[in-house]
């Protein structure tokens, strides 16, 4: 993820040695300036993905072994600082901050439900599940703040088709639509197989 002044790019690699590792890049120099060994910071996280809110300021991280959401300072952009660890449901997967930082939306693979972590407490504010989300993969809001769009991979069956038999194998993707004022599942699409990433456009 680049940071919102384009100056540093901050890259997780979780097959790294011990608990991963996030390198911090500057993009002005084109050179890595300093590795976080995720072990110092206490048990095995294996970095997911990587967030930064729209005033630069904060950074948040999933670790996908631990089942945790990792808080960092970017007050030294170049020496982030790991603030709180906020335990949250299995595999937290692609985390993105609402567009006034106020909160972090990330599904959690491994239970089927997203998460809804409050930025100022520091602590979870809701937990969303329903029907769609299956082994939920990647998310994206609207530029709006208004709509969190969840990608599932369904390959384990979580999520099957009205009419389809238990023996059929061959089962979509889905998009799950979530309105993030009312906390709840308004539309389900379903896609192609093994849906992952996912992003959105400024309208």
């Amino acid at each position: 993820v680049v940071s919102p002044d384009g100056n540093f790019a901050y890259v997780g690699a979780k097959t790294a040695p011990l608990s991963g590792i996030v390198s911090v890049v500057d993009l002005r120099k084109r050179k890595r300036i300093e590795n976080i060994v995720l072990s110092q910071c206490g048990r095995g996280y294996k970095p997911t993905d990587i967030a930064i809110s729209p005033d630069g300021s904060t950074m948040v991280l999933t670790g996908q072994v631990s089942g945790d959401a990792l808080i960092f300072d970017l007050s030294d952009p170049m020496a982030p600082s790991l603030t709180d660890v906020v335990d949250v449901n299995p595999m937290p997967w692609h985390p993105v901050f609402s567009p006034d930082g106020k909160f972090v939306y990330f599904a959690n693979k491994g239970s089927n439900t997203v998460t809804v972590l409050n930025m100022d407490s520091r602590t979870v504010d809701a937990v969303i599940e329903g029907n769609g989300l299956a082994q939920p993969h990647g998310a994206a809001l609207s530029a709006d703040g208004r709509y969190l769009f969840v990608t599932s991979n369904n390959r384990n069956g979580s999520y099957r088709p009205e009419g389809v038999s238990e023996d059929e194998t061959d089962l979509p993707g889905t998009v799950t639509v979530i309105d993030t004022e009312k906390r709840e599942i308004v539309k389900g699409i379903e896609v192609g197989r093994n849906a992952t990433g996912i992003g959105t456009g400024n309208w």
